[in-house]
């Protein structure tokens, strides 16, 4: 509304508004009568009658309706850049609104993602846990094992040690078989000769059959008429 009352004000006055004619009239009158009175040395009082108190009144009016319409278009055009900052200011808003937006939404796909990665990590450090107690026990086992296979490597070389004691007996005492296979050989030899001499002994001085008697180890002469003569 007062936008309004003021506009008209200016475009009255815009438009060759002029006031009353009969003060314009006195106005004439008056600059004639100075035209053609002295002017007094002395300043004229406030009271005077030639002072127009309307037309001083009409022209501050006119300047100050002036002034207040350049207000009002100043004020116009600041209005004017305030809506258009305040459109920029609503358009940086919206983004900024749809910004946050996105940015709560990633933030609770963040959240969500930190609390499986804290759960992995929970589920790790119980797993990491187990596995250095499997370790303590491996490593108790690897050293119980470790003393085992030295106590092993122990009795494997004082086995190596029995084993190649045997050897050795074995081929001294391989040594010794042959010797004895070889006198063994000898003494059948010389059984077997001294067993053919019995036989033949014993074929000449028996008139019937020689027989060799094993239970005795001796040679039997057996005559026909079922007598048995030992020959020693």
């Amino acid at each position: 509304m007062a936008e309004k009352k003021w506009s008209d004000y200016w475009g009255k006055y815009k438009s060759g508004y002029k006031p009353q004619s009969y003060n314009k009239t006195k106005i004439k009158v008056d600059n004639k009568s100075r035209a053609t009175t002295k002017i007094s040395p002395k300043l004229p009082k406030l009271s005077n009658s030639n002072i127009n108190f309307s037309g001083i009144i009409m022209v501050l009016l006119t300047i100050g309706l002036i002034g207040l319409g350049f207000w009002q278009s100043k004020s116009a055009k600041m209005i004017e850049v305030l809506e258009i900052n305040k459109t920029d200011l609503e358009c940086q808003l919206d983004n900024c609104t749809d910004q946050l937006q996105a940015i709560n939404s990633s933030l609770i796909t963040t959240n969500f993602n930190l609390d499986n990665c804290n759960k992995d990590l929970t589920k790790k450090i119980v797993d990491l846990n187990a596995c250095e107690r499997d370790k303590g026990s491996i490593n108790t086992d690897y050293n119980n094992c470790k003393d085992d296979l030295l106590q092993y490597r122990r009795d494997y070389e004082n086995v190596r040690d029995d084993w190649n004691d045997c050897k050795s007996s074995l081929s001294s005492k391989s040594d010794s078989l042959s010797t004895c296979q070889s006198d063994l050989n000898s003494k059948q030899s010389s059984y077997d000769s001294l067993k053919s001499n019995f036989k033949t002994f014993c074929d000449s001085h028996c008139s019937g059959t020689c027989t060799w008697n094993s239970g005795n180890n001796k040679y039997e002469c057996v005559i026909t008429n079922t007598t048995t003569t030992t020959i020693v």
